[in-house]
């Protein structure tokens, strides 16, 4: 336990652990199976939840690229090589690839539209809304961790 200057033991935080995020999703949501709300350029869309086998598959997908984030957290700027690479995938190649998967699961949005109205931002809180969905809660808090170091 960490101690103070006087020697006396640090009292102990009080807050609860952190839980991973699920945005805008009660326990009514998720028990209910409702739809993924978001909104790109303005406009508010509805996400079908895929059913089990069709989200197994689209996690299939999704490996590549969230073991590149893995990957990246682990890439320093003392290795110029490697560092520009990194820098070259989590700018140009990743979004690419996490726009492939956003679209892979939001199949009855129109993709053409959204590519020409809306923001990356945008469509990386879509896609974060899409994970908390996608992934179990303890895989979700993992690679949320990973992901917070990569960009550090």
């Amino acid at each position: 336990m960490p101690r103070r200057a006087t020697g006396k033991p640090a009292p102990r935080s009080k807050k609860p652990a952190p839980q991973p995020e699920a945005p805008d999703r009660s326990e009514d949501d998720i028990l209910l199976q409702r739809p993924i709300e978001v909104t790109l350029a303005d406009k508010p869309y509805t996400i079908k939840l895929l059913p089990i086998r069709a989200q197994t598959e689209w996690r299939r997908k999704a490996v590549p690229l969230l073991s590149g984030f893995l990957s990246m957290s682990e890439v320093t700027s003392e290795k110029p090589e490697e560092f520009e690479k990194t820098l070259a995938s989590i700018l140009i190649d990743t979004p690419e690839q996490m726009l492939d998967l956003f679209f892979d699961y939001a199949r009855d949005l129109d993709r053409e539209e959204i590519e020409n109205t809306a923001t990356e931002a945008e469509v990386a809180v879509a896609f974060k809304k899409i994970m908390a969905v996608a992934l179990p809660p303890p895989l979700l808090t993992a690679l949320t961790g990973a992901l917070t170091a990569a960009v550090r």
